[in-house]
């Protein structure tokens, strides 16, 4: 599937509107980005889940990067895969995935695009893959497209201002488009991200409200407004004490003298 991409990306041009590549164009971009695939694919020991998740990142790069050049071939998100893939399996994965779509984008959108995306990319997979808490991810962003930005701006006048001001904008599309998929790689990968298991730190996450023992307890036995226990109810006692509380239908079953009613004697020999 990331090979049809590849090819098909290659031969498709939306830059300037809808159309076809040039044959020299389209069969240089597509052989230069399978190739790289396919020996990367080849050197990498990769789990099968793993490796699956990186061709998916791989072809998710060419496709933002071939529909973004709609609007500008500068806006290169490629910190996006780099970045996802940094999060969850390292810095090195991360800037393997970067290798194939350097290739590709180097004849399907120019050398300068190409490192713009090639430098944001690499400050997105260093950034992330050291990333714990939110505004980390955030900060990551921008200092992305500052990267790219820059690359963009040392080629001024060729890559214009609109080239300039949507590789600044690459850099935070990459970052909230990370974000959102976090979840989706934490299942297909059956494994937590860094920035998932620091929120679990916060005593206030609502999964860990879930798991306090008022919140273990049945509903008959739960403890507190319309609990059906006060202060000096033996559940609430057993739930204190880490004990199983004795529900009070098999008190009524007790004889008088252990439930200290009066009346109640106590049986003699």
């Amino acid at each position: 599937m990331s090979l049809a991409l590849v090819w098909g990306f290659s031969v498709l041009r939306l830059r300037g509107g809808v159309g076809v590549a040039p044959w020299h164009e389209a069969v240089g971009a597509a052989l230069a980005g399978s190739a790289a695939l396919w020996v990367l694919w080849r050197v990498q020991r990769l789990t099968r889940p793993e490796g699956i998740f990186w061709l998916g990142l791989v072809a998710s790069g060419v496709a933002l990067s071939a529909v973004a050049a709609a609007g500008s071939v500068y806006l290169v998100p490629w910190g996006f895969p780099a970045g996802l893939g940094a999060l969850f399996c390292g810095v090195r994965f991360g800037v393997w995935t970067l290798v194939p779509l350097v290739a590709w984008g180097t004849v399907a959108l120019g050398g300068g695009a190409a490192a713009a995306g090639l430098l944001g990319g690499l400050v997105m997979a260093v950034v992330l893959a050291r990333v714990r808490r939110a505004r980390e991810f955030i900060i990551a962003g921008f200092l992305a497209g500052l990267a790219s930005g820059a690359v963009a701006l040392a080629l001024y006048p060729g890559s214009g201002a609109l080239g300039i001001g949507a590789a600044f904008l690459s850099g935070p599309a990459a970052m909230l488009l990370a974000w959102m998929t976090v979840p989706v790689g934490e299942r297909f990968l059956d494994r937590t991200s860094p920035l998932t298991l620091v929120e679990l730190l916060d005593p206030s996450h609502p999964l860990l409200e879930r798991l306090r023992p008022g919140h273990l307890l049945p509903f008959p036995q739960r403890i507190g407004p319309g609990g059906g226990g006060g202060p000096g109810h033996r559940g609430e006692r057993a739930a204190r004490g880490g004990g199983r509380p004795v529900p009070r239908r098999r008190e009524a079953h007790a004889p008088r003298f252990l439930r200290g009613e009066p009346g109640g004697r106590q049986p003699t020999r």
